[in-house]
């Protein structure tokens, strides 16, 4: 799982540092070189300059990994704001499309931060669950149903909202979000936007519990 939730980020900062080459290997396949580089967990990332590896860590960190490509010269490509914009948009009005044909129950997939925040200002008194989540991720998907069916049975007192993680990375990144799924309780309260709990994984029972244990006022 922690080489899928890292694998669009990788993928973003090959389009952003375009100076630098991005390789993936896969360990089934290549043996000889997750031999050679010591490769003891996955995902590992690994730095090589002039054929000489310069530095590496093991783990799903996009902060870290962005920052160790800045260390040894990355340099940001400098039409790399409009392009991701460019892109985000399309990836929009393709998630539009493959949605429209469902049943979302009461859920809001959103298209915006700023239609996240215009959500909480309008529903003061309800309590929010932001599902994180990506269409590649089966977990995910499981929990699709749950979240349609408590979205009806609780529509006057909660607001179900979905966030594409591989759309709205900026979101996920304020969130710390780490794991997919992910499960984020909020609440607004005097004017500021509260996390009251979270949920990682698909736990259907549980997540029900959380949901009926905030949403009492």
């Amino acid at each position: 799982m922690p080489c899928k939730i890292i694998s669009p980020v990788f993928i973003d900062l090959s389009k952003k540092y375009t100076n630098v080459v991005f390789l993936k290997v896969d360990v089934d396949q290549f043996s000889d070189l997750a031999q050679r580089f010591s490769i003891r967990a996955m995902p590992t990332f690994s730095f090589i300059k002039k054929e000489k590896e310069v530095d590496s860590f093991a783990g799903a960190d996009p902060t870290k990994l962005e920052k160790t490509i800045i260390q040894y010269g990355g340099k940001v490509d400098p039409d790399f704001d409009k392009k991701q914009k460019e892109e985000k948009a399309k990836k929009i009005e393709n998630q539009k499309k493959t949605t429209s044909k469902e049943d979302h129950g009461e859920v809001v997939i959103i298209e915006s931060q700023e239609e996240l925040h215009d959500l909480f200002k309008n529903r003061p008194d309800n309590l929010f669950v932001i599902d994180f989540y990506a269409d590649w991720c089966g977990p995910c998907r499981r929990m699709t149903p749950v979240i349609v069916k408590l979205s009806k049975q609780y529509k006057d007192k909660v607001t179900f909202v979905k966030v594409d993680a591989d759309i709205h990375s900026d979101i996920c990144d304020q969130c710390d979000i780490r794991s997919l799924p992910t499960f984020c309780f909020f609440k607004y309260v005097d004017g500021e936007i509260l996390k009251v709990d979270t949920m990682i994984g698909a736990n259907p029972s549980k997540f029900e519990q959380l949901i009926s244990k905030h949403s009492k006022k």
